[in-house]
């Protein structure tokens, strides 16, 4: 009996051993996997309604979604409409139908993209269109110029 405690408590002294000599160790790789995580939750994550990107990025945008870049205050973007009926069978139509209407909002000045123009020029930014379903989401690109 006596024998199986001392084992027993052999066993424990070991890895309490191996515990407190690699605690820092496992504190730093915690601490580290936390932040990178947490540092990645951050990047990826929508914040409510709104959507950001770095400069030359591209998101998934929905409808009711806005657009700001990252550092940037006074830059945001929305769809405003999708028009994703296309043209009608046997009519003669002179583009697709097939068009997304976005809302460039730039130092408080709106700029929009008009036509059948799938980008919106503003002073110093440009939204582009990447790709979208003409339904439902588009994925577009926010780049200074």
């Amino acid at each position: 009996m006596s024998q199986t405690l001392n084992l027993k408590k052999g066993v424990y002294n070991k890895h309490m051993k191996f515990i407190k000599r690699h605690i820092l160790a496992f504190i730093i790789s915690t601490v580290a996997v936390v932040v990178l995580a947490t540092g990645v939750l951050f990047w990826w994550v929508n914040f409510g309604n709104i959507v950001y990107v770095d400069n030359g990025g591209s998101a998934r945008l929905e409808k009711g979604q806005i657009l700001k870049m990252r550092g940037v205050d006074d830059v945001s973007a929305i769809i405003t409409e999708f028009h994703g009926e296309g043209c009608p069978k046997n009519a003669y139509c002179i583009w697709s139908g097939l068009k997304v209407d976005y809302e460039l909002v730039e130092g408080g000045k709106k700029y929009t993209n008009s036509g059948i123009n799938s980008s919106v020029d503003g002073d110093n930014y440009k939204l582009s269109t990447v790709e979208t379903d003409y339904k439902t989401y588009s994925i577009v690109r926010l780049q200074h110029k």
